[in-house]
């Protein structure tokens, strides 16, 4: 977003006084994007800061990459006129640490001969933000990130027939005004059309050809001299423009079960669909004119006999909210693996790379064979009169090895993190996805004790669910240890119920303190 409107209700607290600050990293780039931000890179990972600012009214939004730079030189950069600039950077050059720079001829010279000196001696130099002028997603500048990286958000709440209607600014027309009407105005049998029919049109409304103006000039001219005798009117032809020759708008309908609608008669879940494609096809189109040329359906310049530019499909990151909105249970199911899909590269035709971040309220979208994707929010508490921070938790796969080895009494081989991968499909069921939503977990062996604590609750008048508690079967005693690790790793209270009949793996996890028995 080029201009993010906030106001002071956006700043925690409404305090204006501490800015507000996004960072967004990259990291795996690929040898063209390295070396275009090769001076930003750290660790061979890039990180852009986005500060917005509501300071006595006015508002600032300024993108901030970090390079290596020498904090002598910060008066140099910081220095507002040219003059201010010359006098700090010939103090600079009195000091014979600094004789190597050269001697000052312009402005424009001085910060290029400020950031060599740093590449030449990066040993002394530390990470700092730049002065603001990354400029991010918006082409310009240091910026360029739009040519790498697109990200689309998809709201909630967003209305499909605006978005599939053809007026200024939606996406279909803009969609229509990249892909297709760019590709029928380049077309030779309409350039010819357009030009037989300007040429027509012009040899009609030649002067010399329409009488109809002289004689109408005549009327008049007689008319006004009888008010005024010496009086004339003169009416001459403005040389006529040439012909636009319109082209078509597209009108959208989805088609569900051999049936065309308009968009606004089909389901809430089919016009979330359709958003989600219409974007992502918007953000590919959008790829400036000069990278397409000779691209196929495979994404790699094709060979047709001329130069050609290969086109650059810049990675897609697509933020979704709720995606389980208005979808069936079966349909939930299969758009988890369509985004699983997409983010994992394994869907042709549609950008080099996917990043899919989502906000779920449904067990279908998360998996335990996958917690380390997870990111669980929650709301805490910052004091008396002060509004709840979002607490960030997450796991990783090896820290859950690590543990459940320690539980067991570091036998042989340590376990890590792709040992202990294929051991969580056994306890892939939709009830434990649901332990991540949950307030409390208590972890049984079976759907029958499941039953007898749901059965022996409810004469009590305790209604579990309603207390944010979930009582979750694990298909099994030798199932237990692996979800208590990974719930307690995301800081969510978890309590074991097993029968009488001890095993070696509850024995040795009681003793590390892991599970509790009743």
């Amino acid at each position: 977003m080029t201009s993010p409107k906030f106001s002071a209700e956006d700043f925690y607290g409404a305090d204006t006084s501490r800015d507000i600050e996004v960072a967004v990293t990259f990291a795996d780039l690929d040898q063209e994007e390295s070396t275009q931000f090769s001076s930003y890179l750290e660790s061979g990972e890039l990180t852009v800061v986005r500060v917005l600012s509501l300071a006595d009214g006015k508002v600032s939004a300024k993108y901030h990459g970090s390079t290596l730079q020498h904090p002598d030189f910060v008066q140099v950069r910081e220095a507002g006129k040219a003059a201010d600039k010359k006098s700090a950077y010939e103090q600079l050059r009195k000091n014979a640490r600094y004789a190597d720079l050269p001697a000052w001829t312009k402005q424009d010279d001085a910060i290029p001969a400020l950031k060599k000196w740093e590449g030449d001696h990066a040993d002394q130099c530390t990470r700092q933000r730049d002065d603001g002028q990354f400029f991010g997603f918006t082409e310009v500048a240091q910026g360029y990130l739009g040519r790498y990286t697109r990200f689309i958000p998809i709201h909630a709440v967003r209305d499909a027939a605006d978005d599939a209607t053809e007026s200024k600014g939606s996406p279909t027309t803009e969609l229509m005004d990249l892909v297709v009407r760019s590709a029928l105005a380049n077309r030779e049998d309409l350039k010819k059309l357009k030009e037989e029919t300007d040429s027509k049109y012009k040899e009609i409304m030649k002067p010399g050809n329409l009488a109809e103006l002289s004689t109408l000039e005549e009327r008049l001219t007689r008319t006004l001299r009888a008010y005024v005798p010496d009086a004339a009117i003169s009416l001459s032809w403005i040389e006529a423009g040439g012909i636009e020759v319109p082209l078509p708008k597209a009108e959208v309908k989805l088609v569900e079960d051999g049936y065309p609608s308009s968009v606004t008669r089909t389901g809430h879940g089919l016009q979330r669909a359709f958003i989600l494609t219409l974007l992502q096809h918007l953000a590919i189109a959008r790829v400036p004119t000069d990278q397409k040329a000779g691209i196929g359906t495979s994404g790699q310049a094709e060979s047709s006999g001329k130069t050609t530019v290969a086109q650059r499909v810049p990675n897609l990151i697509l933020g979704i909210e709720e995606p389980e909105l208005y979808q069936h249970p079966n349909r939930q199911r299969h758009l988890a693996k369509i985004l699983l899909a997409l983010a994992t590269g394994s869907v042709a035709g549609v950008a080099r790379k996917t990043q899919i971040i989502y906000s779920t309220h449904s067990p279908f979208f998360v998996g335990i064979d996958r917690f380390e994707q997870i990111r669980v929010l929650r709301k805490v508490r910052m004091g008396r009169q002060r509004p709840k921070v979002t607490q960030r938790v997450q796991a990783t796969l090896d820290e859950v090895a690590q543990i459940l080895w320690e539980a067991v009494g570091k036998p042989g081989t340590k376990f890590t993190g792709e040992t202990l991968r294929p051991r969580l499909q056994t306890i892939m069921t939709p009830w434990m996805n649901e332990g991540f939503f949950s307030e409390v977990v208590v972890l049984v062996e079976g759907e029958e004790d499941r039953a007898a604590i749901l059965g022996t609750a409810a004469p009590m008048k305790c209604d579990l669910e309603s207390e944010g508690v979930s009582v979750i079967p694990c298909m099994g005693k030798n199932n237990l240890d692996r979800p208590t690790v990974i719930f307690r790793q995301f800081e969510i209270p978890t309590y074991l119920i097993w029968d009488s009949d001890e095993s070696k793996k509850t024995r040795s996890l009681s003793r590390t303190g892991i599970c509790y028995a009743w």
